[in-house]
């Protein structure tokens, strides 16, 4: 079904919003939160404190300067954490934990006081910054930077696209960040996302935004750490810019849908499309907006289990007046406006949270409103008690078990039960190990205590009810799972469980005067061979990306590779030797 609604239309059912006094809404405005008011902003949010409720990290301007704040949530109230952060605007910020020490860090790009575009890694331990902003080799304005671990090995990586680029940044241990090969359009004012959109527990790219020739918007398939671009069926998504991008199973049939939103040359669009597998991608509905600016929020508001969405942003032929557009979903990819009295809001960030831990999903904007103003809402949902179902948490997972395949483990589980949303519909979070209490491999963001999520999103799996880790060293390992609804609301942990792992050798070589030691190694790893007057020593990762290539060294620096199996490769001539070598 195609939905064509112009600009007079906007305009009218946003009056029409604005006199529906007889309609109860959902969301009431808290007054006197604290929070600032600034534009071209982004929040984020994250329990930095780790005191059980959930917290707000937020950049923008005001008045033009660039700002960033960390604000604690007290009972509701926010205060002014008062760390010295790096002041960047018109970007995005958001909390992960990169070091997997159990404290949320901070990821923030965007444009300086001096209009340089910036991006760093704000490092926390005990509640507060541990040290000075790490900033990154790349960066982005008029874009994102998000989180996400493409490899599998449980360090979160950066994804990042906009100021005419578009980058995968991998996390190689102690907070130090590289460039991998990616085929990635450089883009501006863009989107993009991490998700595994096949369900083969690979995070895979999705990018839109402007190039030279137009606007495009293009999916890339992860298969370990080589991204392809996806033939997109039966016609492509169309290209987008200036807008957003959100994944969520809409029509809770276990894979991920498309909601996307943005101008091409002509129009402003809201479009939805359903992932109907084997690269297939239906556009079930297509709202033909005035919008540009546009941001997007998505989460089970009103605990039916079934994911809603808001959109916000400018009219384009109106002087900027902003509005707003809260969508529920009535199932069967059907989704219809509720007309509510929120303000309009554009040039800025969304996200659904629930701040104040009673079960129903609460709503913060941030940036310009109709006038040009600068706003920052805290919407509270306050509907729960008289028109929607109270949330309850899913049923932990269950059926915890691990197959040993070579040099990777993969772990299973089977799909957990809620009385809101059908086992499809849920996503997954895990955390390994090296001790009983520790999360020291993958961080789940969440206490592993109580579940509670500390983060407001998907689970580190996603959808998927199976794990694969990479570059595990010998040793004993902890691991369990929660499930997460809709409303981001988590499971407790299942009980822990654990696994021995040894890794395997994978190829030895022929040339027996070719050895190297002392494996396992720490800092230099010494070559063992026969002199000869050209070799090409060549070292690969587990994902077989090459990490070093020298030409005749008796010794390779191996002290700044993250711990893990590595396989070593020397050319001399026409021949090739190999041998593994572990990286403590």
């Amino acid at each position: 079904m195609r939905k064509l609604l112009s600009l007079v239309l906007l305009l009218l059912f946003t009056g029409i919003a604005n006199n529906l006094s007889a309609q109860t809404q959902p969301f009431e405005l808290v007054q006197n939160t604290g929070l600032p008011d600034l534009a071209h902003s982004w929040v984020s949010w994250g329990d930095y404190d780790r005191d059980g409720d959930l917290d707000v990290a937020i950049c923008g301007d005001s008045a033009g300067i660039p700002r960033t704040y960390v604000y604690r949530n007290d009972n509701g109230l926010f205060i002014n954490s008062g760390f010295a952060l790096p002041h960047l605007t018109n970007g995005s910020i958001e909390w992960g934990d990169a070091d997997n020490n159990g404290w949320l860090d901070l990821l923030i790009t965007g444009n300086d006081a001096g209009g340089d575009t910036k991006a760093y890694v704000i490092a926390f331990s005990n509640g507060s910054p541990v040290a000075s902003a790490i900033p990154l080799p790349y960066a982005v304005s008029s874009g994102q930077a998000h989180w996400g671990d493409y490899d599998n090995d449980g360090r979160l990586d950066i994804l990042m696209a906009g100021n005419n680029i578009a980058k995968i940044l991998h996390n190689n241990g102690c907070l130090g960040f590289s460039e991998i090969a990616a085929p990635l359009p450089a883009l501006t004012y863009a989107s993009c996302n991490w998700v595994d959109y096949n369900n083969d527990g690979q995070t895979d790219v999705f990018v839109c935004g402007h190039v030279d020739v137009g606007d495009v918007s293009k999916l890339f398939r992860n298969d370990h750490g080589v991204f392809t671009e996806v033939s997109v069926q039966p016609s492509g998504i169309l290209g987008l810019s200036l807008g957003s991008s959100k994944w969520a199973d809409l029509d809770r049939d276990g894979d991920m849908d498309l909601l996307i939103s943005g101008v091409d040359t002509a129009f402003g669009y809201l479009l939805i499309y359903k992932n109907k597998g084997n690269d297939v991608f239906e556009q079930i509905d297509n709202y033909t907006f005035n919008l540009f600016s546009t941001n997007m929020g998505i989460a089970d508001y009103d605990n039916d289990g079934r994911p809603d969405f808001i959109v916000n942003g400018k009219v384009h032929s109106c002087g900027g007046s902003a509005v707003t557009f809260l969508y529920h979903n009535e199932g069967d990819m059907v989704f219809n406006n509720f007309y509510t009295d929120m303000g309009g809001i554009g040039s800025g960030g969304t996200a659904f949270a629930d701040y104040n831990n009673d079960g129903f999903t609460d709503l913060l904007m941030s940036g310009t409103g109709s006038y040009g103003e600068t706003a920052t809402r805290l919407y509270r949902n306050t509907s729960g008690t008289s028109q929607f179902f109270t949330n309850t948490p899913p049923v932990q997972p269950a059926n915890l078990s691990m197959e040993h395949h070579g040099n990777t483990v993969t772990l299973k589980w089977d799909k957990a039960i809620d009385a809101q949303t059908p086992s499809d519909g849920l996503m997954y979070n895990m955390f390994i190990g090296s001790g009983y209490d520790s999360i020291d491999v993958l961080s789940p963001m969440s206490d592993c205590s109580t579940g509670f999520r500390r983060i407001a999103c998907t689970g580190n799996t996603n959808q998927d009810t199976s794990w694969t880790i990479n570059g595990l060293v010998q040793g004993t390992y902890y691991w369990s799972v929660q499930a997460i609804d809709n409303g981001f609301l988590p499971s407790a942990f299942s009980t822990v469980h654990s696994f021995d792992f040894t890794p395997t050798a994978v190829i030895q070589n022929s040339l027996p005067e070719f050895s190297v030691y002392p494996n396992p190694c720490q800092d230099r790893l010494f070559l063992n061979f026969p002199h000869h007057e050209d070799m090409l020593v060549m070292v690969y990762d587990i994902r077989g990306v090459k990490v070093i290539e020298q030409r005749n060294p008796k010794s390779i620096n191996v002290s700044g590779l993250p711990s893990g199996l590595y396989l070593l490769r020397l050319n001399i001539y026409y021949q090739s030797y190999q041998s593994t070598f572990l990286k403590n």
